[in-house]
């Protein structure tokens, strides 16, 4: 056995203490000529910044998805109590009636019979 360890995602041999991003990028260096130590350092603190910022992206848009769904579900709720005072069922065929003005009483149109709108459920 060779005991030789591969990174699974780069395909290579393992990089401990690098991220694929930044072993890339000591790569691209390394290939340019670039074997500066500094240069290393610098493009490596350029990558771990881009992803630093890709994390905050990702945690702003994490937040602001939380946000759309907390208004939908506000929105949700308003629209049910309004619903609830203007919309009963009623107690003969069990069909939802919607009030929008005048008195309280009504006549089923399918059993024609009475009631008023305040005793219905």
């Amino acid at each position: 056995m060779c005991d030789l360890r591969w990174c699974l995602r780069c395909d290579i041999p393992f990089h401990h203490g690098e991220t694929c991003e930044e072993r890339r990028a000591s790569e691209r260096l390394a290939a340019q000529g670039a074997d500066s130590e500094d240069e290393r350092d610098s493009e490596n603190e350029r990558v771990r910044e881009e992803e630093r910022e890709q994390q905050r992206l990702a945690a702003f848009d994490r937040e602001a998805e939380e946000q759309r769904e907390r208004d939908a579900a506000d929105h949700r709720h308003e629209a049910e109590l309004k619903s609830s005072k203007v919309t009963r069922v009623c107690p003969s065929c069990h069909i939802k009636i919607h009030k929008v003005d005048g008195c309280d009483h009504m006549t089923c149109k399918y059993r024609r019979s009475r009631t008023s709108f305040s005793t219905c459920q």
